[in-house]
């Protein structure tokens, strides 16, 4: 399954992770983190799995997505454009962001 084109930036305290859904289809791979952090889908549709339900989402909108809760994001509409937004102040952001 392809996955989408990611860009990564960061300062003192976020780190946002911008990704780029070429086509409909395209998907970043169900994962988890413990630590909880915002998803802003700029651009396009998708389908979120988060509390282990899929709900499809249409932009402009913003969802919490909780600590320790797994989740799957597949594009709905070609060129969707969604960033993760991260608190790097949080400890498990950094180890996440270090490797």
């Amino acid at each position: 399954m392809a996955r989408p084109e990611q860009m990564v930036g960061t300062d003192g305290s976020l780190c946002i992770v911008q990704m780029h859904f070429l086509c409909a289809g395209v998907a970043e791979l169900k994962h988890v983190h413990s630590y909880g952090h915002w998803f802003h889908l700029s651009y396009g549709r998708v389908s979120l799995l988060r509390k282990g339900v899929y709900e499809e989402y249409s932009a402009p909108v913003i969802v919490w997505i909780e600590p320790n809760d797994p989740h799957h994001i597949i594009a709905l509409m070609d060129g969707t454009v969604g960033c993760c937004i991260l608190d790097t102040r949080d400890p498990n952001v950094t180890k996440f962001l270090d490797g």
